[in-house]
């Protein structure tokens, strides 16, 4: 058991790594960033700010304003981009966003969502079976809440499996945006925490 738990692992390594052998929610990695961190271990607060001004609505992504997202990229992916939307490290996924509370100097993460995108949606769906195979062996106990439904947004489609953990869930999905979005469509690996999901699910009512 233990042995096929260590194989689980490095093989979800490419997209999601652990610190240990918990099933803690903030001993899981995307990039080497984890929840209940501030992100000013990764970033300054300066490229954090500037990050946030870029964005007509700063962010806020939602109808409530608790929460706001930042959003970076690998910068071998967009090479020729403003270097301030460049996130270092992002080797195995082409963007990386963050879920910050609002009026928040510490900048703790509530939310990191890995991402890796796809011309081809077979293709990620491909990939997400993969994944959940995987999770699946990790998380024997955590029933997976499956979801395939179009955004709150009504402006592409999700198809998701999410496993809760304490204090948070990990999911995978694919993002199948429309076309005249001109959002790329997506693999996501998330980590949340409970209290952005409360958040989350309040501000969709």
């Amino acid at each position: 058991m233990f042995m096929k738990k260590i194989f689980v692992i490095i093989f979800l390594n490419f997209f999601l790594t652990t610190l240990s052998q918990s099933n803690e929610i903030d001993d899981f990695q995307i990039s080497g960033v984890s929840v209940n961190n501030s992100l000013l271990n990764f970033i300054n607060k300066d490229k954090i700010i500037a990050r946030q001004n870029l964005y007509k609505d700063k962010g806020y992504i939602y109808r409530l304003k608790d929460f706001y997202t930042l959003t970076f990229y690998n910068i071998n992916k967009f090479p020729n981009s403003n270097p301030g939307i460049f996130f270092e490290g992002l080797d195995k996924y082409d963007d990386i966003q963050f879920h910050l509370k609002h009026g928040d100097d510490t900048f703790k993460i509530y939310a990191v969502d890995g991402g890796k995108h796809f011309n081809s949606m077979k293709k990620c769906y491909d990939q997400m079976k993969e994944i959940e195979s995987e999770l699946r062996s990790l998380f024997k106990d955590s029933k997976p809440i499956k979801s395939d439904k179009r955004h709150s947004s009504n402006k592409g489609r999700s198809k998701s499996s999410a496993y809760w953990l304490d204090k948070g869930f990990i999911r995978v999905s694919c993002q199948d945006w429309d076309e005249d979005t001109k959002i790329q469509d997506s693999l996501v690996v998330s980590v949340v925490l409970e209290e952005l999901n409360i958040f989350l699910i309040k501000t969709i009512k």
